[in-house]
């Protein structure tokens, strides 16, 4: 008599891998055809050597891949078994660091020929030798929201590729498109993996790269309060000086007490309220100057990247030979280089 086998926790790890069955296959040595059999709950010709193979791979016993534990067993196993099978496929990472160096690259692959993933990936996007590090929960998270950053088509062959183990002949027969299609879309989510903000979800993980934006973000503004500072204390020392200088001059004065008076309030009136420090002030960053941006884009376009750049562009003369820029756009420059540096150059452009 035939034995009878419930195969539906076999259909429910390979659900919770995440893998396709072509990888199942490959990685176990179960034909393809025979796991598919499996699957569909109908073996044909059931092997014990397929089931301990699978048993094997998947971390679980021999009883619960041929439905033949109890439900509490059944129920423990499968509880978070997602999270415990990428645990799992870590294992090998330790081999394969052993096996880098960094004149050659990989020398060491897991057992279907490749790096495990997702380090397979990270090796696409930052080459073969950087050391990625053992992944952990926050990293993998940062490295899923970096490919939700992808567009659907991009998001969708990526991980068929990587993550699945997929072809790109497979991958191209199921989209419906061309190899050299896939190609493409997968080289074009490498080059969006490696723009700054998602390379850092992907080094480091979803916590520590909000915290190094924050670092970013403070340090920035830190230098831009420095930067406040250094123009405040300018001020000061210039005032400063002036009042020694007064005081030089009332020493060797033999005036009265209200002709010294007088002198003082009329060297005091004299001094100016802004004191222009262009050597501070004109270093100021383009992107701080509060421009529109389309006139932000114009100075851009114009090679302009401080204050100083834009000012000697208005000086020269040449601000309307900047491409796109009309009269509108220079009435709004030169209105902020006359409140950052109280210069006037309406009338030399026929503006007002």
């Amino acid at each position: 008599m035939d034995r009878v086998y419930d195969l539906n926790n076999l259909r429910t790890l390979v659900k919770e891998s995440g893998l396709s069955h072509e990888k199942i296959a490959k990685l176990t040595g179960v034909a393809p055809a025979t796991l598919t059999s499996y699957l569909r709950g109908k073996p044909s010709a059931p092997s014990i050597n397929n089931f301990v193979a699978l048993a094997d791979f998947f971390a679980v016993p021999l009883d619960f891949i041929t439905g033949r534990c109890d439900k509490e067993l059944a129920d423990k196993i499968l509880s978070d078994y997602s999270h415990y099978f990428m645990e799992l496929r870590r294992a090998p990472y330790e081999n394969y660091l052993m096996g880098r160096n960094e004149e050659k690259g990989t020398t060491f692959v897991n057992a279907d020929g490749e790096a495990p993933w997702p380090y397979n990936l990270l090796d696409a996007v930052f080459g073969k030798t950087e050391n990625h590090g053992v992944i952990d929960a926050d990293r993998e998270a940062g490295i899923m929201m970096a490919i939700e950053a992808l567009n659907l088509q991009q998001k969708t062959m990526t991980l068929a590729y990587y993550r699945d183990g997929y072809t790109q002949a497979k991958i191209a027969k199921k989209s419906g498109v061309s190899p050299e299609r896939v190609r493409q879309v997968i080289g074009d989510s490498l080059r969006r993996l490696r723009h700054p903000n998602e390379a850092d979800l992907l080094r480091y993980g979803k916590n520590v790269s909000d915290r190094m934006r924050e670092i970013e973000r403070l340090e920035s503004e830190l230098a831009k309060k420095e930067r406040e500072l250094a123009i405040m204390k300018e001020k000061l020392n210039n005032r400063y000086a002036a009042f020694v200088g007064l005081r030089e001059l009332l020493s060797e004065c033999d005036e009265t007490v209200a002709e010294y008076t007088k002198q003082f309030a009329a060297v005091m009136s004299q001094l100016p309220d802004r004191v222009e420090l262009p050597h501070v002030i004109y270093n100021m960053e383009l992107e701080e100057m509060g421009l529109p941006m389309r006139a932000h884009n114009c100075m851009k376009r114009a090679g302009c990247s401080t204050l100083g750049d834009v000012v000697a562009l208005v000086e020269s003369g040449k601000l309307f030979e900047v491409r796109n820029l009309g009269s509108t756009i220079a009435e709004v420059i030169l209105s902020k280089v006359k409140e950052l540096t109280d210069k006037d150059f309406f009338a030399d452009y026929g503006l007002r």
